[in-house]
């Protein structure tokens, strides 16, 4: 195989893994933001209370942005979107035991530090993996699937409800 045909390989297992990974915190995202959102309105929260609840997660996007690069150089990639993960994991399942509308302030905020870096390394991950000529139509399926992923996260709640333990195990 001469060197162009392999560049222009597609390593679709190594993307699907990239893709599938971060499709479930997808589904967890598109899960929480519904269900945080009925929890606080069954507690008899303010709209506006919900709405700043809410933006926290984003605000936490935005402010963990800039060290997503010095934690990759620091700890690597794969090691820094692992432990993210898990402390994804881990900020959820103390939102699902407090149910206390100040302290998810707090716990939503980390929800966006710490889910970030999975968003921005497998878009990394992805575009890397992609040659040059499908990388398009790589970004395109990764996108479309993502976007599903958030998409599937209020099926989720038909399925198992918004009370109790079901919804966050789920997420």
């Amino acid at each position: 195989m001469a060197l162009a045909e392999r560049d222009e390989t597609v390593q679709w297992a190594a993307i699907t893994g990239v893709i599938a990974t971060v499709s479930v915190f997808a589904i967890a995202q598109g899960l929480s933001y519904p269900l945080l959102s009925f929890i606080l309105q069954r507690q008899g929260v303010s709209p506006a209370v919900i709405g700043l609840s809410a933006a926290m997660t984003p605000v936490g996007f935005i402010l963990s942005s800039p060290l997503i690069p010095g934690l990759a150089r620091r700890f690597g990639a794969g090691r820094t979107a692992l432990t993210c993960a898990a402390l994804s994991a881990l900020v959820l399942a103390l939102i699902g035991w407090t149910q206390n509308v100040y302290l998810w302030f707090p716990l939503r905020f980390l929800i966006g530090v710490v889910t970030n870096p999975l968003y921005v390394l497998s878009e990394i991950w992805v575009i890397a993996l992609a040659p040059p000529s499908r990388r398009g139509r790589v970004m395109g399926i990764y996108s479309t699937i993502i976007s599903a992923g958030f998409a599937t996260g209020p099926f989720c709640l038909l399925a198992v409800g918004t009370e109790g333990w079901p919804p966050f195990l789920v997420g």
